[in-house]
């Protein structure tokens, strides 16, 4: 069983090889399964192909993060996409973070590595038992990927076509295949994650952290697909609609919220063993995954400086990139929980320290290049002093960033970046959420934590000194979203956060807001908030992405989106 544990690891490390492989040396649609299969070093490559539509942060929208679409932050360059998004600017012909094609690229390729892994041969000193192991693995593992995919698909797009087999090039039933409704999508989530999740329990199944695109430990990555998925379906969005194709058409909320808490649960009572809380929330983003205890899914990208070149202050040589909004530092606490008064003299002392973790402010040290000026006029790192690559909003980016990336070094070294898809922080807040709208703040039920246990482990980990107590159900809907928004910062999940809660045509129908710390040479210090690029656009229309244009010619049984054309 270790030999076939290793080809599976090794299976994961997904499309960092090198472009002479056998798989980049053809079109993916004319690979030969007999030829490819009968191998296992081919069926590895095979298996690593399944992993191509990940997410993966900043690199999937256009070097922007897509909170630089939000409330949370700006993107230095208005022609960028994720500044467009933000001013709905999104068409059906040209939309804006579009998925779609891409998930159903992946989506194909695990649905036809399962369909010809059974060619796989006895040719690599296996048993046949071990052969046949290997494969009920390889299996799950592609079972699990392809339940991620569908689950960016629904919370997108709402139903989509449910794509059970592989078809030809000529075959034209894909280009028939009607939506299916939202419950239906759910349920295929959930039992492609119970089918994974069986397996690799039963084999005990439990890999290495690896360099790869997604890390697997024994049941808990398709448990937590599961949980997620389910935590999205009781979401305010995905309910008490007209539509099936959108969501729930019933009324039963609260039963959704339940199931949502006990599969989140789950996740979290199987984590001990393997995945904890790191306990470093700075190093946890920028540590190599065999040290990380908290990531369960995450996207790993070849070694490059690209994110620090996006990010770093101009004087770092950097180009500015995702700017975090004064809106989003208004939402850190300080360390006692207290609200911070930016008007005072000690707005930045005693904070939440997850914000110098998350923000580059003005005094900020970034590595051992002393601090980042932002208050004198002259500096590069003011805001609007270099055009394209300054400050819009009067602080930059930290998060993610390794700063032992020198990039005026004569040779610039390079790291790994991990972006975390799922992470068991999440896990944690998406279970306070469904305790609080399930049973309120205090109530366990029969789950061990209530709402309240569960938001303040996240909280006292971060480095908040008091816990947050309430027994209003609405407070703690606050509270919650809140952390979500300061714990999750830039990590892909405020912006589809608010569609799913519908807040967004509050929340991203205001003005976004920088502020400005002005230090004059007579040594007087002036600050003030500002309007960093008006206001933020969102229509209700987009709530639900569009299907493109492109799809709906192509496919004339798609029914488009509300308010899309």
């Amino acid at each position: 069983m270790r030999t076939i544990k290793h080809i599976l690891i090794t299976g994961c490390i997904a499309l960092a090889v090198s472009s002479c492989d056998y798989l980049d040396q053809q079109p993916y649609e004319y690979w030969q399964p007999e030829e490819t299969f009968i191998d296992y070093n081919k069926t590895i490559q095979m298996l690593n192909s399944v992993y191509v539509s990940m997410p993966n942060g900043y690199q999937s929208n256009y070097t922007a993060f897509l909170d630089a679409s939000t409330d949370d932050g700006a993107y230095v360059d208005p022609a960028n996409a994720m500044y467009k998004l933000g001013q709905g600017y999104a068409t059906e012909i040209s939309p804006i973070e579009n998925r779609w094609a891409d998930l159903y690229i992946g989506i194909r390729r695990t649905l036809y590595f399962e369909q010809y892994i059974p060619l796989l041969q006895n040719n690599a000193g296996w048993t046949d038992a071990q052969v046949e192991s290997y494969k009920e693995l390889a299996i799950a593992e592609s079972k699990s990927v392809r339940a991620l995919y569908y689950f960016e698909l629904i919370k997108r797009y709402g139903g989509v076509p449910l794509v059970k087999k592989t078809y030809t090039l000529d075959d034209k039933e894909i280009i028939t295949l009607p939506r299916n409704n939202f419950s239906d999508c759910v349920d295929y989530i959930v039992s492609l994650c119970n089918e994974a999740s069986e397996v690799f329990t039963r084999y005990n199944y439990i890999t290495n952290q690896y360099r790869g695109f997604v890390f697997l430990s024994a049941s808990t990555c398709p448990l937590a697909i599961k949980a997620k998925t389910l935590a999205y379906a009781a979401s305010p969005l995905f309910n008490n609609v007209q539509n099936p194709i959108l969501g729930y058409t019933d009324g039963n909320v609260q039963e959704r919220w339940k199931l949502a808490a006990k599969a989140l649960k789950t996740v979290i009572d199987l984590a001990p063993s393997k995945l904890y809380l790191y306990p470093n929330f700075e190093k946890l983003f920028i540590i190599q995954p065999n040290q990380n205890t908290e990531y369960i899914v995450y996207t790993g990208n070849p070694k490059n400086y690209m994110l620090e070149l996006y990010n770093y202050p101009p004087s770092l040589l950097g180009s500015g990139g995702t700017c975090p909004s004064h809106n989003l530092v208004c939402a850190f606490e300080k360390k006692d929980g207290s609200a911070n008064d930016m008007q005072s003299d000690t707005r930045f002392e005693n904070m939440d320290p997850r914000f110098d973790v998350t923000i580059v402010r003005d005094g900020s040290i970034l590595g051992a290049r002393g601090a980042i000026d932002i208050s004198d006029p002259n500096s590069q790192d003011a805001i609007g002093k270099v055009n394209l690559r300054s400050t819009v909003t009067g602080y930059y980016l930290r998060k993610f960033l390794d700063t032992n990336i020198n990039l005026s070094a004569q040779t610039i070294t390079s790291t790994y970046h991990y972006f975390p898809v799922i992470r068991l922080a999440d896990i944690y807040l998406l279970y306070a959420e469904a305790m609080n709208e399930a049973y309120g703040p205090n109530d366990a039920a029969d789950l061990g934590w209530t709402a309240l246990e569960a938001l303040n482990k996240v909280r006292t980990r971060a480095g908040i000194t008091v816990p947050y107590t309430t027994t209003s159900q609405t407070e703690m809907t606050k509270k919650i979203r809140n952390e979500r928004r300061v714990e999750l910062a830039f990590e892909d999940q405020r912006y589809f956060d608010l569609r799913r809660w519908k807040t967004a045509e509050k929340d991203l129908n205001q003005p976004l807001m920088g502020f400005r710390i002005e230090r004059q040479d007579n040594g007087v210090v002036s600050t003030h908030e500002f309007v960093v690029d008006g206001q933020r656009k969102f229509n209700t229309k987009m709530y639900y992405s569009p299907i493109p244009y492109s799809e709906m010619q192509l496919n004339t049984n798609l029914v488009q989106n509300p308010g899309w054309r």
